[in-house]
């Protein structure tokens, strides 16, 4: 494996963020985001262009970095954003902005602008929020809050975690639980 993608995928592990967040970074890394470009070069699509932009051609770091929308939310969030290798500087980055570690400001950044592109691509109906940037930052904050990490149980005892989930007027129920011990088993 490519020193690059060691690092990435050690990046990976350690974030302490949503497994779908971790998914769309890995997607991402591996260049297997399925932009209108990616799409066209499996012929899946017939054209590799940007449906919000349809003079440039989709391709990852148009999709999230470079559209007319994107670019505005990036500059809302932080107009000194570094442009080097975008996603690895950024996503590695040690800096804290509005006492938010940047990391996961960019972190989140990039899975929600992947996640609005989507909902305008297959939805109509869908508004780009005005107040981007600001959900952004509300999102990436309580994240940070509430990421302290999971506390093995002392010496020889079990610690179970358990989880619940009820849909609607339906009453249908599904319950979860999870022991591990002190070595995390």
């Amino acid at each position: 494996m490519a020193e690059g993608a060691n690092s990435r995928n050690l990046l990976l592990d350690k974030l302490q963020c949503p497994n779908k967040i971790k998914l769309f970074l890995w997607r991402m890394f591996h260049n297997t985001l399925p932009t209108a470009l990616h799409l066209f070069q499996r012929h899946i699509t017939s054209q590799a262009m940007c449906f919000r932009s349809s003079s440039h051609v989709e391709y990852r770091i148009h999709a999230l970095r470079d559209c007319t929308r994107a670019r505005k939310t990036w500059l809302e969030l932080n107009p000194n954003l570094m442009n080097g290798n975008f996603f690895h500087q950024n996503s590695n980055s040690k800096q804290d902005h509005l006492n938010i570690p940047w990391r996961m400001v960019f972190l989140y950044a990039a899975w929600y602008l992947w996640y609005w592109r989507n909902c305008m691509l297959f939805d109509s109906s869908f508004l780009w929020p005005d107040n981007a940037a600001q959900v952004i930052r509300g999102k990436a904050k309580c994240q940070t809050e509430i990421s302290g990490g999971w506390v093995p149980p002392e010496g020889n005892t079990v610690k179970v975690n358990v989880d619940a989930s009820i849909q609607g007027q339906q009453g249908l129920a599904t319950a979860g639980g999870l022991l591990r011990d002190s070595q995390a088993r």
